[in-house]
């Protein structure tokens, strides 16, 4: 039998030869063999990867046989070329398929082939539409085969496209035609030798480009060429800071500052009409110079809050007090002594040392001046280029990192920055930027500004932008608005403190603003007000005679709401619906998201609610579980949580949406597929909230203790264990917890065999899965502080094999301010291990570890100004309250102590406390907070002095983890021993 390849060949050198009934054949043959292979390959555990590989064989033969209709003449050339081009078509976009490169390449070198006959047989010249669109492919195999690190392939394919330009060579119109494609060329070279390792060449490269540019002179020209310039320049700066060949201020001078003004100056130039790519220039020039200075004025920010800068200050104050000193007591002198006189030679002395230290004064001021003017400056000039890239940027990529930094740098310095427009800044950023940051800046709400740097004007400003933002994204905005305003509703100490009467009331007052706006708004706030006080009532509703009386499961609302309020009923008395709210609308920049009545892109409206609810099995305050149906007819489950702020769960997943981000712009990682698994969680107010449920999930915990009486009879139950563990003596824990451990065989690695060992492959797939997603949530975990990982916080997907984290209320170190202090930095218990086949730990496990702190690390600035953001927040206080942590861990021994009843699998509940932070300044605690993860994310761990490579930080973890003398001194609930 032929295979596909050599079909395939076959085929395209009988349409070569214009031979079309061995064409057919072989197109046949190259049919029948691709057929057989996906046969062969797909089924129902096929991984995506190897199903776009197939997709771009089919693609091929189609393709091909639309050619050969052309070259014999039954298609005009016009018709396949619009197809070949055509953005839909998916060999266009093969840079956008997760697919090996050697299919991506077969893709691109045989469209090469495919284009070429045809503008053999049709194309006049390399000018005319088949010319170009040959041209745009090789430069396009070049761009691929870069973004794959194949650099020679990309050179190949550019000694190609130099063979055609000379082989179909034009006579130019003008010389600025010339010089652009000459550059054009030479920066691909630079390119490639970047790509290749050679980035000296590179660099070198890019300034021999400038200054031949210069020579040309850029204010003759055309706007193409100097858009070309603007492109050299921004390369140039790259690879520079990557690799520092120039100083900072060289950099700025010579390569970003004149792009970015260069690209405004064109960007300017044709107001009317504004060609996209104008646009899209500005906006990635500014990016680039904000992105370079912001990371200017962050060191200079963290420079300045060290003890080495501090102890400059004392000295320089120091020298400048005994200057001041020297020069009274000079001045205190009534008379001249007499020369040779000891009065005369101290005199001279003390003159001479006033020189001295005039000197060092000034060296000292015009240093510490210099630092604070460089700081203000590249503050203004990130502030303000953030703006003009955020205000001119129109493509889809994610800039919520950026967003971040802006928002970030004008609340740390809200009172002291009379030099900059804020509020013009920021109302020419478009407002869908912001909708990533709605609970940062909704949380900065107050009636009385006490942070202002002129009377009021800081709440001035943020209440326009909260208004806009909930005008243009009302699905988005509103139920923020309404959740703050819910604040002085709860007659309780620690939730009055974290909201506050203020915030509230403004926040009543802004939504009111917003209904005035039109028709639509006011009828949606009322809406969801109607929606968020049902739920609300819902959360709070007492369970404990429905417990007593074992009515779990399809409980009517009746029984614990009236009427008016009731969850079924409410919908009814909504005019405009609102959305399902644990799945908002896809954010809009065009804020294009219907009229009310239709479904917001990426989300459906609430048609109504089940008829009945049921109640998780365990928890003093047990959420309550109700289905959602959309008006397309589609069920949501989701949770009720009442007497539980599950804020911090929210801006727990918001971080980890972060994070994700950051893995998914490193290749190797995203083709590795490391990620959080993330979930909705929406606070409705300081007490209730509503979250979504996780499908196909079950907690670790269940299947645990199914499995051990199952696989091993003999070995003790998991009563007798945290019986046991728990009544051994303190001074023998490691003793007692070898004794559980020898009566207690794994039996994770069953979970694989159980849910998926119907396929070898799908077996595989789930448990590399299993070990990428506990690499992840492990180093993150760590990074993070997360505590309170007993298995009924960690959730398995049945579907994929992958770990779902939840119940995020110890995080940020809390689980070290427990009544029995957590020892370990993440689980990484037997079981757990157990579960990751034969090699443990090694192999895969430590290598997405690895992968995972790397990216932590190397985006250590970015994820620390999100979190800045985050646990920042006035509107929550982070400290654990030391009777809510003690309740925890008396929940979780007594739910071993029952036989290992499943702790509420929903994300576990909290005790309300009257209790505060006892006095704790919510400021201080966030500032050690954030140096305690900047230490981490530096490579600092606790115990050890010296800073740790990543591979050594991993390794050290992985050993305290898994560390008995750790583990042992772990509370009972927390199992171990699992």
């Amino acid at each position: 039998k032929m295979g596909f390849q050599i079909a395939l060949k076959n085929s395209m050198s009988s349409l070569i030869e214009d031979d079309f009934p061995s064409f057919n054949i072989h197109l046949f043959q190259a049919r029948n063999s691709f057929l057989e292979n996906l046969n062969t390959s797909v089924g129902s555990s096929t991984p995506l990867i190897e199903l776009n590989g197939h997709s771009i064989r089919a693609c091929i033969l189609n393709e091909m046989e639309d050619l050969s209709n052309v070259l014999s003449g039954s298609k005009p050339a016009s018709e396949w070329m619009k197809k070949w081009c055509s953005d839909r078509n998916i060999l266009t976009n093969a840079l956008n398929i997760n697919a090996p490169f050697d299919d991506i390449e077969m893709a691109m070198a045989t469209r090469e082939i495919f284009v070429k006959m045809i503008y053999r047989k049709h194309g006049e010249n390399r000018n005319d539409d088949i010319g170009q669109n040959v041209r745009k492919h090789m430069w396009r195999i070049c761009s691929l085969s870069r973004y794959h690190k194949r650099a020679f392939v990309a050179r190949s394919a550019l000694e190609r496209l130099r063979e055609f330009d000379k082989a179909n060579s034009v006579v130019f119109e003008n010389r600025d035609l010339q010089v652009i494609e000459s550059t054009q060329f030479s920066l691909e070279e630079a390119r490639i030798a970047h790509c290749s390792g050679s980035t000296t060449v590179a660099i070198r490269s890019c300034k021999e480009i400038i200054k031949s540019l210069d020579r040309v002179g850029i204010d003759d020209v055309s706007e193409e060429l100097q858009g070309l310039r603007v492109e050299v320049q921004l390369q140039c700066a790259e690879w520079s800071i990557l690799y520092p060949t120039e100083t900072s201020t060289a950099i700025l001078k010579h390569f970003l500052e004149p792009a970015a003004q260069l690209a405004k100056t064109l960007h300017n130039k044709r107001s009317d009409g504004l060609p996209q790519k104008w646009s899209s220039l500005l906006s990635t020039a500014n990016f680039a110079l904000a992105d370079f200075v912001f990371k200017l004025y962050d060191t200079i920010e963290k420079r300045l809050e060290t003890k080495e800068w501090k102890m400059l200050q004392k000295a320089a104050s120091g020298r400048k007090d005994e200057y001041n000193q020297l020069i009274e007591q000079n001045s205190s002198s009534k008379k001249s002594p007499k020369k040779g006189s000891k009065e005369y030679d101290f005199l001279l002395n003390v003159q001479k040392e006033a020189r001295r230290l005039a000197v060092e004064v000034d060296n000292d001021t015009r240093e510490i001046d210099g630092v604070l003017v460089s700081l203000k400056k590249y503050r203004k000039l990130a502030i303000e280029s953030y703006g003009t890239a955020l205000q001119t940027f129109a493509g889809e990529s994610n800039h919520s990192r950026d967003v971040y930094r802006l928002i970030s740098m004008w609340f740390r310095n809200c009172d002291s920055m009379d030099d900059i427009n804020i509020d013009n800044t920021l109302q020419k950023i478009p407002s869908y930027h912001f909708v990533p940051l709605i609970y940062q800046i909704f949380s900065r709400i107050s009636g009385n500004d006490k942070h202002a740097f002129e009377p009021n004007q800081f709440q001035t400003i943020l209440q326009k932008l909260i208004s806009r933002v909930c005008e243009e994204h009302p699905y988005h905005g509103i139920v923020q608005m309404i959740a703050l305003s819910n604040g002085n509703t709860v007659d309780n100490l620690t939730y009055s403190e974290n909201v506050g009467a203020s915030k509230s009331e403004e926040s009543k007052k802004l939504l009111m603003r917003v209904k005035k706006r039109s028709n639509f708004l006011s009828e949606l706030v009322d809406s969801y007000s109607l929606l968020t006080d049902s739920i609300i009532d819902l959360a709070l509703a007492p369970t404990k005679q429905l417990v007593e009386r074992r009515m779990l499961k399809k409980i009517p609302f009746s029984k614990v709401q009236n009427s008016s309020k009731s969850l079924v009923n409410i919908m009814r008395r909504c005019n405009y619906k609102p959305c399902i709210l644990t799945k908002l609308p896809h954010i809009q920049p065009g804020r294009d998201y219907g009229n009310g009545k239709d479904n917001p892109p990426g989300s459906e409206l609430i048609d109504k609610f089940v008829a009945h609810f049921s109640i998780t099995d365990s928890g003093v305050h047990r959420p309550k579980i109700v289905v959602c149906v959309s008006s397309k007819g589609n069920e949501f489950t989701q949770l009720v949580k009442g007497n539980d702020d599950i804020r911090q769960d929210a801006v727990l997943q918001q971080v980890f949406s972060t994070v994700n981000m950051l893995l998914s712009s490193r290749k190797r990682i995203n083709d590795r597929h490391l990620k959080l698994v993330t979930y909705s969680c929406v606070p409705l107010s300081p007490i209730a909230g509503i979250l979504q449920w996780v499908d196909n999930t079950a907690p670790m915990r269940d299947f645990l203790v199914k499995a051990h009486p199952r696989y091993y009879p003999n070995d003790w139950s998991l009563t007798c264990c945290s019986l046991h563990y728990k009544d051994g003596p303190k001074e023998t824990k490691r003793q007692t917890y070898d004794e559980v451990c020898r009566h207690l065989s794994p039996a994770f690695r069953f979970f694989f065999l159980e849910q998926f060992g119907h396929s070898r492959q799908l077996w595989h797939e789930a448990r590399m899965a299993y070990i990428r997603s506990c690499a992840v949530n492990s180093m993150v975990g760590h990074i993070l502080g997360i505590g309170d990982r007993h298995t009924s916080n960690i959730l398995l997907s049945e579907r994929t094999g992958e770990i779902v984290h939840i119940d995020f209320g110890i995080v940020f170190e809390q689980g070290k301010t427990l009544p029995v202090k957590e020892t370990v930095p993440f689980r990484l218990t037997r079981d757990t291990v157990d579960g990751m086949g034969p090699t443990g730990v090694e192999g895969s496990f430590i290598a997405a570890a690895k992968e995972t702190m790397d990216v932590l690390r190397t985006n250590s600035s970015t994820l620390l100004t999100v979190l800045s953001a985050v646990i920042s927040d006035p509107m929550y206080n982070w400290c654990l309250n030391p009777v809510k942590a003690r309740q925890r861990q008396q929940e979780d021994n007594t739910s071993m102590e029952d036989g290992g009843q499943e702790h509420d699998d929903s994300r576990g509940t909290d005790i309300v406390s009257p209790i505060s932070n006892l006095g704790q300044n919510p400021n201080d605690a966030a500032t050690r907070t954030i140096a305690k993860i900047n230490q981490k994310l530096s490579g600092y761990e606790e115990g050890t002095s010296d800073k740790n490579s990543v591979e050594g930080q991993v390794r050290l973890l992985i050993n305290a983890a898994r560390d008995a003398d750790n583990l042992c001194q772990l509370y009972v609930g927390w199992a171990p021993f699992y």
